[in-house]
């Protein structure tokens, strides 16, 4: 997110720098030839376009896909092309299927921890834009603090109200006097504020004073002063940002005396010159950040007098030319933000968080009065000996894009609870080969277990780096193990559910002496959350690696993105050959799952892509099993290997294929979804 920010950032700051570089060049012109009201406001286009992220929608060159020849018949009812460039993806909304328990819905997990050039980059621009921000801020909290201690108001002043009376402001505006303050200024968007220094004035000049100031008010060039504060602290990196600023605030000055004096004769356009001279200090209050100053430099009062000196009617033809030279300023930003944008933003995804995604679960209670079980237990369920539990199969995307299925015990009791997550899942056997503490287990028609481990001991340590991690309690440091098995009758239903609440060894495992030590519990009633009864059931019978697809992306729409064409070029029950063209420097490597109508990986296929040289065909071909001799070890001649059945390509079925390109970091930031049908 904060990457993304900061990239944004850099393209605005680009935008405004190139806009700022075209009008200096062109300000000895532009000084002469327009109005000093337009080189004010022309400062107003370069700010907003540093701040505001306008562009248009350039359009893209497409790339059109193969077509397939008449050997491969592909489905593309999941493919659409779209017209223009997808945003990249710097955050996905956690998606929450319906059903899901309360604390699912509002779940967040944590980002991994990767710092690269950009993120630190990105944290020192956000340090120096907070910290320029809050000592302006303070500075002006500070200024306006002594304002207030100093200052006394000045009430009932006939000049004001007239000069409030002609040019028809109706809002009540203070009016300060102050020893220590250098010119007349205007304080305060909500209680605007003149402040004067307190020096004696004649009537007239004072006139002068309050219409330069008003001017100031009517035109609303606080806010103007506020915006460029922000510009400042968002680009402080940015050189350009501060001539910008100081120019505005220039031209600023010089188009209110334009204003105030624009129907004056030359004696009253002396007398105000005058009144600017008599106000010049060299002392007292320097902050004028966020105040206007009718005189707050004696550099730029040589320029302002010229310039009230030779005011003159603009021509016609040089109002129209200002007109089409401001649209022509406008339209550069928006072109510039939109060229960079579109060379900064490739169409790939970035994923700056963990997400996941919650397919269903069940819910049931167990009572452990009277069993002999491990002590941590009784730390859970309390003098009822009631002990709820819910196992909820849940799905996670980490930072790279990888996809993992997962399965989440929440334990609950009266004392505590604790949440396990499963490392291992299947269909187990029944036979006296394997002994089971429920002998009814025995019974079941098919046996679906799971187990539950901790994973902060030695022997499940690649799982501390998932993201599921998050989800599940920190390591007790009681190496707690619970296996659930559930029994499913002839009608494929669960009748009963056995568990068994362990104590594991130092790798995560349940030692032997186990299973003559501790007893186990039965539950059989249910409460189901979604479909897990056959869903669960389905996936042990047909076990699907999702890899890059969420369950909820099964209608993924393809994205076009310049620089990337892949698709089926050919099929047969031999192989599958993709046909690709990828010139995007962003990848380097791919990864191809074919998968069949069971969910069972058939084939599947990886390799690099070097830069200039990408892949122009990739061909899947069917596993073949190697028969190894088990005496020498060696592998029997190749005449001796078969195709295991499973893993063939057969005519007439319909194949799932899922494609990721890779960064160079292992991040999929491109993935496409095909469906072949094999002739």
């Amino acid at each position: 997110m904060l990457q993304s920010i900061f990239q944004t950032i850099l393209t605005l700051s680009v935008v405004g720098g190139v806009l700022a570089g075209i009008l200096l060049l062109l300000k000895p012109l532009t000084r002469k030839a327009f109005s000093p009201k337009w080189q004010y406001y022309i400062w107003l286009i370069v700010l907003l376009a540093m701040v505001v992220p306008v562009s248009i929608k350039l359009p893209p060159h497409t790339i059109e896909a193969p077509s397939a020849p008449p050997s491969a018949a592909t489905e593309q009812t999941n493919v659409t092309q779209t017209t223009d460039h997808p945003q990249p993806i710097r955050h996905q909304e956690t998606k929450i299927l319906d059903g899901a328990p309360m604390e699912y819905r509002s779940i967040e997990l944590a980002p991994n921890v990767s710092i690269g050039i950009i993120d630190a980059m990105a944290l020192i621009w956000l340090f120096g834009a907070a910290l320029f921000l809050l000592c302006g801020v303070v500075s002006y909290i500070i200024f306006w603090h002594k304002i207030r201690k100093n200052a006394f108001a000045v009430k009932d002043c006939r000049e004001l109200e007239e000069c409030k009376g002609a040019m028809k402001i109706r809002r009540k505006i203070g009016f300060l006097m102050m020893d220590g303050v250098t010119a007349p200024l205007l304080v305060g968007i909500f209680r605007p504020v003149i402040v004067l220094p307190h020096i004696d004035m004649l009537s007239e000049n004072l006139s002068f004073v309050l219409r330069h100031e008003l001017t100031h008010y009517k035109r609303k060039d606080l806010i103007y002063k506020w915006l460029a504060m922000l510009v400042k602290a968002v680009h402080w990196f940015n050189p350009l940002v501060y001539f910008v600023v100081k120019n505005m605030v220039e031209d600023c000055e010089i188009s209110c005396d334009a204003a105030v004096t624009k129907d004056m004769d030359d004696e009253n356009k002396d007398n105000y010159m005058k009144t600017i001279l008599s106000l010049l200090s060299a002392t007292g209050l320097k902050n004028q950040t966020f105040t206007t100053a009718m005189c707050p430099d004696a550099k730029q009062i040589k320029r302002r007098f010229a310039m009230i000196k030779q005011a003159k009617k603009t021509k016609k033809i040089l109002s129209i030319i200002s007109v089409l030279t401001a649209a022509v300023v406008t339209a550069t930003a928006i072109f510039t933000g939109s060229a960079l944008a579109d060379m900064t933003k490739d169409g790939l995804e970035y994923r700056t968080q963990n997400e996941v995604y919650f397919k269903d679960g069940v819910k049931f209670s167990v009572n452990v009065l009277g069993k002999t079980l491990p002590l941590w237990v009784n730390d859970i369920t309390g003098d009822d000996g009631n002990a709820d539990i819910a196992i909820n199969r849940i799905q996670t995307r980490d930072t790279k894009g990888r996809v993992e299925t997962h399965i989440i015990l929440e334990l609950k009791g009266t004392r505590g609870q604790a949440k396990l997550s499963s490392g291992a899942y299947g269909l187990y056997g029944t036979s006296n080969t394997i002994l089971y503490k429920n002998k009814r287990v025995y019974e079941a028609s098919t046996l679906g277990g799971m187990e539950f481990h901790e994973f902060n001991n030695i022997g499940y340590h690649e799982y501390r780096n998932l993201p599921v991690t998050s989800l599940i309690s920190p390591n007790s440091g009681q190496k707690r193990h619970v296996s659930v098995y559930f029994a499913y009758d002839g009608e494929k239903k669960i009748s009963f559910a056995s568990v068994n609440f362990d104590t594991a060894n130092e790798n995560d495992n349940v030692p032997a002496v186990s299973f003559d030590q501790y007893d186990y519990l039965e539950a059989d009633n249910f409460e189901f959350i979604g479909d897990f009864e056959q869903a669960f059931l389905y996936e042990l019978e047909n076990p699907e690696f999702p890899r890059f697809f969420a369950d909820f992306e099964k209608d993924y729409k393809n994205k076009k993105v310049d620089g990337i064409s892949c698709a089926v070029s050919a099929a047969s029950t031999d192989s599958i050959i993709w046909k690709t063209d990828i010139t995007l420097d962003a990848i380097s490597s791919y990864e191809i799952y074919v998968t069949d109508d069971r969910g069972l990986e058939i084939l599947s296929g990886a390799g690099e892509i070097e830069k200039g040289y990408p892949p122009q065909n990739i061909i899947l071909t069917p596993r073949e099993e190697v028969e190894v001799h088990l005496v020498t070890g060696d592998v029997v001649s190749d005449a001796s290997r078969n195709i295991d059945p499973e893993y063939k390509l057969y005519s007439g079925k319909t194949y799932r294929m899922d494609i990721g390109l890779l960064d160079a970091a292992g991040n999929i930031v491109y993935r496409q979804r095909e469906y072949v049908t094999i002739p």
